[in-house]
């Protein structure tokens, strides 16, 4: 099934979802009638994806579940003018100074340490958590709701993919089935104890994105789910956003978006076999999906280093801000910077944003 028709039928079992939530208000004839409804839609969605129904089952819990997160999150938007309510989000206490514009992170004992939005934002898929007071802006403390929820809606919504496809009798011994389930397994692990694979890729996919936040560069990273890394090999896109860089893109010959194929591997015949791959799943995703892709763009960042980083980043894992990214180099962080970006932008503005990172 395409990634837009899986969730397209999805939409309707979010609606049951949402309806179940309330369903204690529900008298005996309303009750019956929502189990018939539940029933069917699931039966179809096992025909639809040649499945079974506890699979199905399985799919609808974790809809629940995202209905559940958007509730949380409505109400937790209601509260951001109430000068009452409890601070936004769990975990380290963060402020805001207005006086020099920095946020502050609080330690035990009191002292407080800088932090940044990148930081912030990055942090959690590291198993950070941050409490948001009411001296940070309430953009802010809006902007990182939404963000967390996102993040906690895309992992359920690769779950849900994953666990589908994975005993879809289409992708049966095709070899999709072991590598959608290898996704399904991430979510019972925590990222650090993940292949050194998967960890790299979250690695780089942090840097950037921490680095676009903190110096306001005009490119955003967008985690690819778990139809678009098995079907096409994509593991994240770049998208431009408007920017005062000078960079326009309808004259520059790159698109909006340029999805990125990641590797660890360096030798050549590897990265020219990825290369092969990705141009064959830029004409699947013309012909299946019916997106424009001028080109999957390859990039090969060397993983020796990246587990280095990594073991060092675990030893004082607590004490932490933000994610392992931080502990690279600031060579090896150009590096992998300029090998990504100069896939999307021209050289020139590429070396304007590095230079930009250097602004504290």
């Amino acid at each position: 099934m395409t990634e837009k028709g899986f969730e397209k039928n999805l939409q309707g079992l979010g609606a049951l979802a949402a309806q179940e939530s309330t369903s204690v208000d529900m008298n005996e004839a309303d009750r019956e009638r929502f189990a018939e409804e539940k029933a069917a839609a699931l039966a179809e969605m096992v025909e639809l994806t040649q499945t079974d129904p506890q699979t199905q089952e399985e799919v609808y819990e974790l809809q629940q579940k995202k209905s559940l997160l958007m509730a949380s999150l409505h109400e937790q938007l209601k509260k951001l003018d109430d000068p009452s309510a409890e601070n936004i989000g769990q975990g380290r206490g963060v402020s805001f100074d207005a006086n020099t514009g920095a946020y502050l992170m609080r330690e035990k004992g009191g002292s407080q340490r800088p932090i940044t939005l990148g930081e912030i934002t990055t942090g959690e898929a590291w198993g950070q958590q941050y409490r948001l007071d009411a001296s940070v802006p309430r953009n802010v403390r809006k902007r990182y709701l939404v963000q967390r929820t996102h993040r906690q809606l895309h992992e359920l919504l690769d779950q849900q993919i994953a666990i589908t496809e994975a005993r879809s009798w289409f992708n049966k011994d095709t070899g999709k089935d072991t590598a959608y389930e290898a996704i399904a397994r991430r979510a019972e692990t925590p990222l650090l104890e993940q292949g050194a694979g998967v960890i790299a890729e979250k690695l780089v996919s942090s840097l950037l994105t921490r680095l676009s936040i903190d110096h306001q560069l005009p490119f955003e990273v967008v985690e690819s789910n778990a139809h678009a890394d098995v079907e096409y090999k994509i593991d994240f896109t770049i998208h431009i956003k408007d920017n005062d860089l000078g960079v326009s893109v309808e004259t520059n010959e790159k698109a909006h978006d340029v999805p990125i194929q990641f590797t660890t591997k360096t030798a050549l015949v590897d990265i020219e076999h990825k290369q092969k791959q990705a141009a064959r799943a830029s004409r699947h995703l013309a012909a299946e999906e019916g997106r424009t892709v001028e080109k999957i763009a390859v990039v090969s960042v060397p993983i020796e280093r990246i587990k280095m980083i990594v073991a060092e980043w675990k030893e004082n894992q607590k004490n932490r801000i933000g994610g392992p990214d931080k502990l690279l180099s600031r060579e090896t962080q150009e590096r992998i910077f300029k090998n990504i970006l100069s896939e999307v932008f021209p050289d020139d503005v590429v070396q304007r944003m590095w230079s930009q990172t250097e602004i504290q």
